[in-house]
């Protein structure tokens, strides 16, 4: 339920003057430094200062596919970032959190953070051009499109964090990364904790030799986690490639492919995933015209009964992609085509429409809303046909710091969640409001 008003006004109170008093302390890196302005010419200038309100209203229909399953929610997020640059190869950051999500009627942790921390380190080395950088804290990781690691700052009301310690060395044409990490755990009106018990290292080189041009990184990730839900233990090496350039004709390509191997248990893990991506952009004055097609594949466990575990287990992505919870689904034991069109009607407005078709990958596993959690597991289904989905998003730029989206999706039950009985249709229209400042 959300606060009265006056206790609202003492949370917030207490939230600026925690981030206040923590600039000597603590401040930037690439991400949130960008973000960050010097809001006042008195403010010296190594200090730095920024931040963002959103606020977003969502009134789903159909929740987990049940027809009359309603629920409006707002959710509100204000980030305040501070930091300072002691020397030129010092810099510190704090980004602190205060959100709410009135109306949500799911686990409350996964929708809101009271007043908390979000990310607080230091880095060390050089903030611009090649060289080395070392950054020790909680902190953001979000690598290629976010499907294995992100942060998800643009749907997430959270956005994930990690505690970790980051390595990066960079020349032209190539950058080198690394580092070990462990997940926060976000909870609503308690301090956020990294868990020990899930763990996640990782190494990427990125070869880019022309700027502009095509670019190639390959990667290798290991998740450990030592208390599954069922009480299990998880090694899981994931390694791979991702390519991203452009093509004859205007047209560009965007691949990423993993292989899994490690331990589930006592079953050993034999799983891989795939997307596929070509787009084409024609640029005019308004501004880009853009098509994109895309298939997406992630192996499922075609035979429970087996020694070998076949689902894909897709690590810490960005938790939804840009068009709702009418898409609630992982990169797990699935199968999607996606088409979209994206065109900008005026230098203001920006429009995208899609459409996206779902399978599952085997019907032997189930429809997986995370690596341990089903939304329906029916090994006897008729059809692998999860649904067709269309959704449509509409960008306006109030201002230079401020922008407002409105968009909806709806995703129609194919015959496989039919049979489970899941068959109603999830609507989830929004409206979102962002203003940085």
């Amino acid at each position: 339920m959300p606060s009265p008003p006056v206790q609202k006004r003492s949370r917030l109170a207490r939230f600026v003057c925690l981030a206040l008093l923590t600039v000597p302390v603590l401040a930037s890196d690439s991400d949130v430094a960008a973000k960050a302005t010097n809001a006042s010419s008195r403010w010296p200038r190594w200090l730095k200062a920024g931040g963002e309100y959103r606020s977003r209203f969502q009134p789903s229909r159909g929740l987990d596919f049940q027809p009359g399953a309603n629920e409006n929610c707002w959710m509100t997020r204000l980030r305040l970032d501070l930091g300072i640059e002691a020397r030129s190869w010092l810099r510190f950051q704090v980004q602190a959190q205060d959100a709410h999500a009135p109306g949500w009627r799911g686990d409350i942790d996964a929708a809101a953070d009271a007043l908390d921390f979000r990310q607080a380190f230091v880095e060390v080395g050089r903030a611009e051009g090649y060289g080395w950088r070392f950054r020790l804290g909680r902190q953001e990781l979000s690598f290629g499109d976010e499907r294995l690691v992100g942060a998800d700052s643009y749907w997430d009301p959270i956005g994930r964090a990690f505690d970790a310690a980051r390595l990066t060395w960079s020349r032209p044409g190539m950058r080198v990364e690394g580092f070990t990490a462990l997940a926060v755990n976000s909870r609503y009106r308690r301090p956020n904790r990294a868990s020990t018990d899930r763990r996640l290292f990782g190494a990427t080189v990125t070869f880019q030799p022309d700027p502009g041009g095509v670019a190639v990184a390959p990667f290798l990730l290991w998740k450990s986690d030592s208390h599954l839900a069922d009480g299990g233990h998880l090694d899981v090496y994931t390694y791979g490639l991702r390519s991203v350039g452009p093509l004859a004709g205007g047209a560009d390509y965007n691949v990423e492919m993993a292989a899994q191997r490690g331990s589930r248990q006592s079953r050993p893990i034999a799983a891989w995933a795939g997307h596929w991506e070509i787009g084409y952009s024609l640029p005019r004055g308004a501004g880009d015209d853009r098509v994109t097609f895309e298939y997406n594949f992630g192996s499922g466990d075609s035979d429970p009964a087996d020694s070998r575990y076949g689902a894909f287990d897709d690590l810490y992505p960005g938790t939804y992609p840009y068009f709702g919870v009418a898409d609630p689904f992982r990169w797990i034991n699935i199968r999607t085509l996606v088409g979209t069109v994206g065109c900008g009607l005026s230098a203001r407005w920006r429009l995208k429409l899609g459409y996206r078709a779902l399978w599952l990958a085997t019907v032997r596993d189930g429809l997986y809303v995370d690596p341990e959690t089903w939304l329906a597991h029916n090994p006897s289904a008729s059809s692998s046909h999860i649904g067709n989905q269309l959704f449509a998003q509409a960008l306006f730029q109030v201002s230079p710091r401020s922008q407002l989206w409105l968009g909806v999706a709806r995703l129609i039950p194919g015959a496989y969640l039919v049979e489970a009985s899941f068959n109603g249709a999830l609507t989830t229209p929004y409206v979102t409001w962002s203003y940085r400042f």
